[in-house]
């Protein structure tokens, strides 16, 4: 079984409107100004599952900052998912900026078949992840309808990239903390979360979170996966590509060669995200 639990779809009309949206849209003008940042549509995407023998994959936003755009994309991943329903399931793009018209965005999208809220970017979406007054709408709704969450997350280290951001494991953990009753993904291996938890207090108390593996073969070794599962095994671990960033293929290979057992490499490919996400149609 093999589920991606982050690729990145749009309309194709997007491309064609990409000077636009770089002009409205902040998070999109961050990851798409360089022409080379490529543009998938969902078609595109299934070509790439069928090619790889992938079962279903989560179609994500980029965490938009205008509304209309957003709602836009959103209808895109909602019906893209609907006319797939057997291999596409859809995260949706929602700024809490927004206020009460993000309320009404996600009641909206959760009644076409929502399961998720994400990718989102606080930075370039311009809020905190420890503002608890204005997130906590949205929160509290997610939780009621079991909506997962995704947040961006970015290393400490390392160099800069288009997109890396501020989102960094101690603000991941707060924000994990001040909402412990929802289901928060944190990409990017939390930006390098699960280090951390060798520290005492978070080895006695660990957070209730799970990470993705989204362009691992852009920002780490190989070696990651044996090392983190070693510190906090691998129930909490799911296979994410970042698709068209990276290649499906090129993750699936790491996994698969990395020296993880097979049921560790089971889990990550698939079983801990249909289990999360609740997939039933595999």
């Amino acid at each position: 079984m093999l589920i991606d639990s982050h690729v990145h779809v749009f309309p194709k009309s997007f491309e064609e409107s990409r000077n636009d949206l770089i002009k409205k849209d902040s998070t999109f003008r961050e990851m798409y100004t360089n022409t080379k940042s490529t543009l998938s549509t969902s078609e595109n995407l299934l070509h790439s599952m069928d090619v790889n023998n992938i079962d279903f994959s989560i179609i994500t936003s980029i965490g938009w900052e205008n509304y209309e755009i957003a709602k836009e994309a959103n209808n895109y991943l909602l019906n893209s998912a609907k006319k797939h329903s057997d291999r596409l399931g859809a995260f949706v793009g929602i700024n809490p900026n927004w206020g009460d018209l993000a309320i009404e965005e996600i009641k909206r999208c959760i009644d076409q078949g929502a399961i998720g809220i994400g990718e989102m970017h606080p930075d370039t979406q311009k809020f905190k992840l420890d503002d608890s007054k204005l997130l906590s709408p949205l929160m509290n709704l997610a939780k009621k309808n079991n909506l997962i969450i995704l947040i961006h997350s970015s290393e400490p280290l390392g160099r800069k990239y288009p997109g890396k951001g501020k989102v960094e494991p101690k603000k991941i953990l707060a924000f994990s903390k001040l909402f412990p009753e929802n289901k928060i993904i944190a990409a990017h291996w939390g930006g390098g979360l699960p280090f951390y938890y060798l520290l005492k207090e978070l080895k006695s108390s660990p957070p209730k979170l799970y990470f993705d593996t989204a362009a691992t073969n852009l920002l780490y070794s190989k070696e990651i996966f044996e090392i983190i599962i070693n510190i906090i095994g691998s129930d909490n671990i799911l296979f994410g590509s970042d698709f068209p960033l990276v290649k499906q293929e090129k993750i699936i290979t790491l996994v698969k060669d990395s020296k993880i057992s097979k049921i560790a490499k089971s889990k990550l490919l698939g079983e801990n995200a249909k289990q999360l996400l609740k997939i039933s149609k595999i």
